[in-house]
């Protein structure tokens, strides 16, 4: 294996060193460090396991969160700074550079999950600012990223009181569908958080997880070794016969992903 600088560290000479022109330059070698590696999955900053084809093309995740507080164990410095100005330019230049290293950029965490210092791992965030401060802050890489063609973003398990007052970013209708789908007009692939990190495993029992990520709009659940996935899709198939989600629901989010994987050269000839 290659000997290739961190996430952080890139990010660090990105944002301050180099210029803006730069970035993707700078992202583009260890992006070509995860295809030589045949990984297809990274989750800035560690690797996260293979989603790609057998070339190792896959995803590659950018953090376009604002550093908002100075707790550096949460977002910290795997964000490009605090100016949402100045984020949303290098989370672009960071996305283009992932595209000509042939990896799919995600961006995450939406709406944003730099004004929290709670560690969403160990415990559900719950933020309290309003809807107009987060459109005009942390929301603002989102829509850079989103309106330079950004083809999948990840969701944060935060709970915005400002946009939904009952559930997290991640089981919520009206962050996904409404403001992310609707309003900011995203078609790509939802991608959850984490589906077993505390801020939704220790508040929510597993079938309403599932089935509020049905009903929000996510796309791909990204799971962990604590679930059996087979039990999962069982689950799932539990819901379907209820008729706690639809057909439609199931087939909008495989239609998606297969689309981005067939985009991007992931699907078998």
């Amino acid at each position: 294996m290659a000997d290739y600088p961190s996430i952080r560290i890139v990010f660090s000479a990105a944002t301050s060193s180099f210029e803006l022109k730069n970035v993707g330059r700078v992202s583009e070698p260890v992006h070509d460090g995860i295809t030589d590696c045949g990984l297809g999955y990274e989750l800035v900053p560690c690797c996260n396991g293979p989603l790609g084809g057998d070339d190792g093309a896959g995803f590659v995740v950018a953090v376009v969160d604002l550093y908002d507080r100075s707790d550096r164990t949460i977002i910290g410095d795997r964000a490009f700074g605090s100016d949402p100005e100045k984020v949303a330019a290098f989370g672009v230049r960071f996305i283009e550079g992932s595209k000509r290293a042939g990896v799919i950029p995600v961006v995450k965490h939406f709406p944003g999950h730099g004004v929290t210092t709670v560690e969403s791992h160990a415990a559900l965030p719950v933020v309290r600012i309003s809807r107009e401060e987060l459109l005009n802050g942390q929301i603002t890489p989102f829509a850079a990223a989103i309106d330079h063609g950004a083809p999948a973003v990840m969701t944060a398990h935060i709970l915005f009181t400002g946009l939904d007052p009952e559930y997290p970013a991640t089981l919520s209708t009206r962050i996904l569908s409404d403001l992310l789908r609707k309003e900011l007009g995203f078609d790509g692939v939802i991608v959850s958080d984490g589906m077993s990190m505390r801020a939704l495993s220790a508040n929510y029992p597993t079938r309403e997880i599932l089935s509020r990520m049905f009903d929000a709009g996510v796309d791909l659940v990204l799971t962990h070794n604590e679930y059996d996935v087979f039990e999962l899709i069982d689950l799932t198939l539990e819901l379907f016969e209820a008729g706690e989600i639809s057909r439609r629901q199931i087939e909008r989010g495989t239609r998606r992903v297969l689309e981005l994987k067939a985009r991007n050269g992931l699907l078998p000839d």
